[in-house]
């Protein structure tokens, strides 16, 4: 079986409780035979989440009784790591916990406490769930209940970043949270506690260029990506205590984007970047370097359908999938070890009206 392995070092740096000389994460990737994975797509112009089941070759197949009906304008989704909740960010209305049955059948959770959002993000280790609420210019942080509900966790549970925080990010060792603010350009920074509270990082917020739309985290927590209005991917590197600093030469152009990128996500093992850009319907995909930097395959760039809006990885990095914003469809795309992507059987797959988030359960996720 392969192994992902996080390892980080910050001598003589003090953390309270959540302190580390050395950490170390590991996650054992499963074979996808062994349980159903489901793949979610939250479509914001008819209030709906699109379910499907995911074959063996990365074909979807929607669900008896999808779609599900949701909140107003659900924006984005996100899949517990033990596979059992799926969270939906509702940008007018309250976000909400659903429970995903045997079979991906979704029921509501009831009890949550939680306000709109434009993204929504869970901790690797599954104890919280963290919402960039766009207009309020808040990210804010939930606890969740013993059967996947969302709690507010009290007076520090709500944190001002800039303008329009657009997307939340949490580092894959659950010790700092980003958010890209896309009406000031920049992108902020905290700290978890033990609590889940957030507070600001040493140097946030970082400014950025023109309106980023999308921020991931590299699996080995050691660098930051974003995306956005602009044919540059800013790439940071990640400090001891979370402070930011550009790689050399940040942001990197790239013709092949266009006009700029919607989304991007990283592979499982940290090897590849995919990045969608509506401008041209197409994603591109980038090879890591041990350094951070990236550079695009050749013949990176595949088309997709009318305006590719955000892309998912599944956990084992056997298939990409897009949500495609006007087109109404999701694709899919198989990877090869190279990370060259082959469109699935089938691809695309019909959706709901203008889908804009897609998330997908992990390989050998918990059965009810």
């Amino acid at each position: 079986m392969d192994r992902i392995i996080v390892r980080g070092t910050c001598a003589g740096k003090k953390r309270g409780l959540w302190s580390w000389l050395t950490f170390t994460i590991v996650g054992v990737v499963l074979p996808t035979s062994l349980f159903a994975q489901f793949v979610y797509v939250a479509n914001s112009g008819d209030n709906t989440v699109a379910a499907y089941s995911m074959s063996t070759s990365g074909a979807l197949t929607p669900l008896t009784g999808s779609p599900f009906v949701v909140g107003n304008t659900p924006y984005s989704v996100a899949v517990h790591p033990n596979g059992k909740f799926l969270y939906v960010a509702n940008m007018y209305s309250a976000s909400a916990a659903y429970d995903i049955a045997k079979n991906g059948a979704l029921t509501l959770i009831p009890g949550s406490d939680a306000d709109g959002g434009a993204w929504v993000a869970v901790e690797p280790r599954g104890k919280f769930v963290y919402l960039a609420e766009g207009l309020g210019n808040v990210v804010s942080a939930y606890g969740l209940g013993p059967k996947g509900a969302l709690t507010a966790l009290g007076p520090y549970s709500a944190v001002f970043t800039g303008v329009y925080a657009a997307c939340v990010a949490v580092g894959p060792t659950s010790e700092f949270v980003y958010v890209a603010n896309s009406g000031t350009d920049n992108l902020s920074v905290f700290r978890i506690d033990q609590t889940g509270d957030l507070t600001p990082g040493p140097g946030s917020p970082f400014q950025t260029e023109s309106y980023p739309r999308q921020v991931a985290v590299h699996p080995r927590g050691k660098y930051v990506y974003v995306v956005g209005e602009s044919t540059g991917i800013e790439i940071y590197s990640i400090g001891c205590e979370g402070g930011l600093t550009p790689l050399p030469g940040s942001p990197f152009f790239f013709p092949i984007l266009k006009s700029g990128a919607e989304g991007l996500a990283l592979d499982p093992r940290g090897e590849f970047a995919y990045v969608v850009t509506g401008y041209s319907d197409s994603i591109v995909v980038f090879r890591i370097s041990a350094d951070g930097t990236l550079a695009p395959l050749s013949s990176s760039s595949l088309a997709t359908n009318s305006w590719p809006f955000v892309v998912a990885v599944e956990s084992n990095g056997g298939f990409v999938y897009t949500a495609n914003f006007k087109s109404n469809q999701v694709s899919g795309y198989s990877v090869g070890d190279d990370g060259v992507l082959t469109p699935v059987p089938g691809s695309p797959f019909a959706a709901g009206s203008y889908p804009a988030g897609i998330a997908v359960t992990p390989a050998g996720r918990a059965q009810h």
